[in-house]
């Protein structure tokens, strides 16, 4: 006989039943389990994880906004049963929380911690997914989709999704898809042809994309930022837009700003029509009905009138005898102005050190230097600010150089970003020149990554591709010559 508990909050026709637990819902393992339920304008505040187990159900009513609130992590297993109705999770955490809905749709889901939330388990979301406070954190292989009947609210520069989010289409109506890089909100949007079924994927990268080369009637791309837009299923054609704001430098003149895609090769034009907004903030749309997808896309324009800052391909700080050394290459420039370089003793306040005149314009590479001839003991830390002749700007990493006598220095490292999406940076502190190792292991301790670097005594960086790497925790072990160890965690996402 199936044994089967039923826990149900009541809908109430004036009041509204609150509840406090930390729930592990899990079957009986005769084919019966607990059956939490939840009736129209009813509120569950779950202070801890909610896991609903093998043969457990979570119900809720398909009337009113039934609402599951929870501080901890929710994890749906694959065996249990989530019978969504007209509800809404809320997570309102204040550490890092996990949603893991176990392969089932759900109807709604509010972001309410500014920890961030991130997705373990592609979900589609047939309601509403409300950015309100933190982002939505995902990867190409946990993302949320918002399914036909569904739409997306809130998202700003303090809550949007930190990764990629898609859209099943089966009308010719425009989406926008909440997307940026966990500080700065950039939406991209895409409008189907026809009604046909299709379902775009979007993402967006604050970074410039690896090469620069471009076809007319570019006359130069974006070095600040791209999207992703790719194509999981239909064959549907289609408009892209694409937004800037003040982030996106040195908008000027609307009219010649263009959609651009990259073919593999080089960036080409697709088209740049009904360019909205201000130089501030604004869109550009591709040319109608475009073919062009599973592309990066980023914003270009066809006359110098829009500067999208200056190109800093390279900034490298380097210990040469008593003072440090400071090089730097730019790969165009358009109305440059000036270098400002910079300097911390702690890696939080900068002052400017020296200043640099900078070309001007300029469609081939240029090399610049500076010296840092009073350099402090210890950590120096560099950066560098490209700045235009509009004030607009592009600002370098962080360059750490140690002026430690040798027998003060202790083998360490640093790892930034940390959460890493794409490429991991470290710096390190080196007691002894000669070869260090790196070894990354996954979190049941096999080898995923193995290089040796050179050190010398001081302080050194180098950085590591983490774009194939399944999301999650890693361990990175760090080895000197003479085999001192130690380890650090950082996690892919």
């Amino acid at each position: 006989m199936s044994r089967i508990l039923l826990l149900s909050i009541l809908s109430l026709a004036t009041t509204s039943a609150y509840s406090q637990l930390e729930l592990f819902n899990e079957g009986d393992g005769v084919g019966g389990g607990l059956t939490l339920f939840i009736g129209q304008s009813q509120t569950v505040q779950a202070e801890g994880d909610v896991s609903n187990g093998t043969g457990a159900t979570i119900q809720f009513e398909a009337a009113g906004t039934p609402l599951l609130k929870l501080k901890g992590n929710f994890a749906n297993h694959t065996s249990g049963t989530y019978t969504l109705g007209t509800e809404q999770i809320e997570f309102n955490g204040s550490s890092l929380q996990t949603a893991d809905f176990g392969g089932d749709d759900i109807y709604g889901m509010k972001t309410s911690n500014a920890s961030n939330v991130q997705i373990d388990r592609n979900v589609t979301v047939t309601g509403s997914l409300e950015y309100s406070t933190g982002h939505v954190v995902s990867t190409t292989s946990a993302y949320p989709t918002i399914e036909t009947t569904g739409s997306v609210t809130g998202a700003d520069d303090d809550s949007h999704n930190f990764g990629p989010i898609a859209k099943n289409f089966d009308a010719a109506t425009e989406f926008t898809y909440p997307i940026g890089d966990g500080t700065a909100y950039r939406y991209s949007t895409f409008t189907p042809a026809s009604a046909s079924a299709v379902t775009m994927r979007s993402m967006y990268y604050g970074a410039k994309y690896p090469d620069w080369s471009y076809n007319a009637p570019i006359y130069k791309v974006s070095q600040t930022e791209y999207w992703d837009m790719y194509r999981t299923s239909g064959a549907i054609n289609g408009v892209v837009t694409l937004s800037w704001d003040t982030e996106s430098g040195g908008v000027t003149t609307l009219a010649d700003l263009l959609v651009a895609y990259f073919d593999g090769t080089d960036w080409n034009s697709a088209g740049g029509n009904n360019p909205t907004g201000t130089t501030a903030s604004g869109d550009v749309e591709s040319d109608a009905a475009w073919s062009i997808y599973d592309k990066y896309f980023t914003l270009a324009t066809s006359s110098s009138d829009n500067a999208l800052p200056v190109e800093l391909v390279k900034f490298e700080a380097e210990k040469e005898n008593e003072v440090t050394r400071l090089e730097w290459e730019t790969a165009s420039e358009i109305n440059s102005d000036y270098f400002s370089i910079q300097k911390s003793t702690n890696g939080i306040e900068f002052k400017e050190f020296d200043q640099v005149s900078a070309a001007g314009l300029s469609t081939e590479s240029v090399s610049y230097f500076s010296y840092d001839f009073t350099p402090s003991s210890g950590n120096n830390y560099y950066k560098l600010i490209a700045i235009d002749q509009d004030d607009t700007f592009e600002e370098s990493d962080i360059k750490v150089v140690n002026f430690k006598a040798a027998e003060d220095i202790e083998l360490s490292m640093k790892i930034y970003p940390n959460p890493a999406q794409s490429v991991a940076n470290f710096n390190f502190d080196a007691p002894e020149d000669g070869i260090y190792s790196v070894k990354i292991f996954n979190i049941v301790g096999k080898i995923v990554y193995s290089a040796n670097v050179m050190g010398v005594i001081g302080n050194g960086d180098f950085s590591i591709n983490l774009s194939t790497f399944d999301s999650g925790k890693y361990f990175i072990q760090f080895a000197s010559p003479n085999g001192e160890t130690i380890t650090n965690s950082i996690e892919k996402i």
